[in-house]
């Protein structure tokens, strides 16, 4: 019982912890899109 107390209280911690990193793929990869689209806009 202890242990599922603990796990639980982790899993909040590591579910925290994902969520800003998964935010910062989501933007690199809207970002990266942005450049390429960019470069094509160039190239014209």
């Amino acid at each position: 019982s202890l242990l599922k107390e603990y796990l639980n209280r982790e899993r909040k911690v590591i579910i925290r912890a994902i969520l800003p990193l998964r935010f910062v793929i989501i933007i690199f990869d809207i970002g990266k899109a942005l450049m390429k689209s960019l470069q094509y806009i160039r190239s014209g």
